[in-house]
């Protein structure tokens, strides 16, 4: 064999090796996930663009675990965990991962960051403790699930729609178990006192009614999230949405018109039209977290307001107060306007404590920096 001959071989290989080099990147982005039908738009990739030299990859938890995080990236489903760096900056409990969160890992699918929320779904935590907690990020829209029977409440609903509009997320209202309602009129009435511009979908799973009006909710890349009571039929809708029974569902009581908790976790689910939805587990209570006082949901009071003779006007004892004379009249309902009072009162504690929180965050950090500042000088 001539040199020639040897140099053409070689050649030969190096050119092979290369395609077949090539050939494999191009196999692995057709198997790469499209994370951008999972909501990755231009707010998370700027974000990304200022890491992408750290190789992380970008993924969203689509469900919790305990101490693991089920994160989607664009290999694919990963289980992943936080880094210790992570821990040691964690200062409250909102600031751990949640539902729907976006995230930076490295590729042992430890996560090193979460990526700023674009918008985040919280309320205070149940019983005395004054925290905050997440119950999902980065959420489009609030459905508020309730049944057509005992289980409405008009008050209640109030109180979703009013966490809605101070987190910055649009709410829509499903009304479910239509097949099994006699007076669907006297429904309409009452969401036409309390949410007239907030759009609302009749629905029954069982007959498969309402559920396009869902889809028309979320475009590919949106995500909604459910929320609603034990028993209103929240898991159920996932299932029809899916096209498939992903969550566990169970009849609620005739008795009591009251349900038991199927889902036990919040999880994301990937539809049919690239939109993403959010299940939650029945919530008992949810109370106001919000770093301001504007409640909203409550337009028709708050014009009333702007009409009172004093600015500072509490509507109790005044005079020439717009609101009580509207009361009076009739024009606002006595119970709609006790609620948005009590709302009020706690929209107020709520940026009271966000204030007392940021001070102590910021306390935190100057503490953290001297010491690591200290432990370098040392060195």
């Amino acid at each position: 064999m001539d040199h020639n001959t040897c140099i053409y071989d070689y050649t030969n290989l190096v050119m092979g090796a290369t395609e077949i080099r090539s050939s494999r990147r191009m196999m692995d982005k057709l198997h790469m996930i499209n994370i951008e039908k999972y909501g990755y738009d231009s707010f998370f990739k700027q974000q990304f663009e200022l890491r992408k030299n750290e190789n992380l990859v970008p993924g969203r938890v689509i469900g919790v675990y305990k101490s693991a995080y089920k994160v989607m990236t664009l290999n694919g489903e990963v289980i992943a965990e936080l880094s210790g760096n992570y821990y040691n900056r964690v200062i409250y409990k909102s600031d751990f991962p949640c539902v729907g969160d976006w995230l930076l890992l490295n590729k042992s699918n430890i996560i090193i960051d979460l990526m700023e929320r674009k918008t985040k779904l919280s309320r205070k935590t149940p019983g005395k403790k004054v925290d905050e907690q997440i119950l999902a990020a980065n959420v489009d829209v609030l459905f508020i699930v309730t049944s057509l029977n005992k289980e409405f409440n008009s008050r209640r609903i109030e109180r979703y729609l009013a966490t809605a509009i101070n987190q910055g997320i649009k709410p829509a209202i499903i009304l479910t178990k239509m097949d099994a309602c006699n007076d669907v009129v006297a429904y309409i009435e009452k969401l036409n006192q309390i949410a007239p511009e907030v759009t609302c979908i009749f629905t029954s799973a069982y007959e498969k009614v309402g559920i396009e009006g869902i889809f028309d909710e979320l475009s590919e890349g949106k995500t909604g999230v459910f929320i609603g009571s034990s028993g209103v039929g929240k898991s159920t809708l996932v299932n029809v949405l899916m096209g498939e029974e992903v969550q566990k569902t169970f009849d609620i009581r005739i008795q009591d018109h009251k349900g038991r908790h199927t889902t036990t976790h919040r999880e994301l689910f990937i539809l049919a039209n690239n939109g993403n939805i959010i299940d939650t587990p029945g919530i008992r209570e949810i109370h106001l977290w919000s770093d301001n006082n504007s409640s909203g949901g409550f337009e028709d009071i708050e014009e009333y307001a702007r009409q009172c003779r004093f600015r500072d006007c509490q509507h109790i004892h005044e005079h020439d107060c717009a609101v009580r004379k509207a009361i009076e009249e009739n024009k606002i309902d006595k119970e709609r306007f006790k609620n948005y009072l009590k709302l009020q009162r706690e929209l107020y504690y709520s940026s009271l404590q966000h204030d007392k929180r940021e001070k102590i965050a910021f306390q935190k950090q100057i503490k953290r920096k001297s010491k690591i500042e200290g432990l370098s000088l040392k060195k």
